[in-house]
């Protein structure tokens, strides 16, 4: 499925649905990486051909995949870790 949508926004480069199918669907396969790469290539084509910013929604995907990664990194409560005073 990944592949679909890399064609779609190679066709469409500057795409932002495009763009959010294939970060979501490179996430679902386990990809953050990649889909986060995604994004950041698509703000980097809209910065250089119109000179604008993402669109609210593509930020916001954006956000959601980086804040999991922050979320992962944080120890849960009562995780066994102590602190030192």
């Amino acid at each position: 499925a990944s592949a679909y949508h890399a064609r779609a926004v190679a066709l469409a480069p500057l795409d932002e649905r495009a763009a959010r199918r294939l970060a979501a669907c490179l996430d679902a396969a386990g990809d953050r990486g990649a889909a986060l790469a995604a994004l950041d290539a698509l703000r980097g084509r809209l910065s250089a051909a119109l000179d604008v910013s993402p669109s609210p929604e593509t930020a916001a995907l954006e956000a959601h995949l980086r804040g999991r990664d922050t979320a992962a990194a944080a120890p849960l409560p009562g995780d066994g870790r102590r602190s030192v005073p």
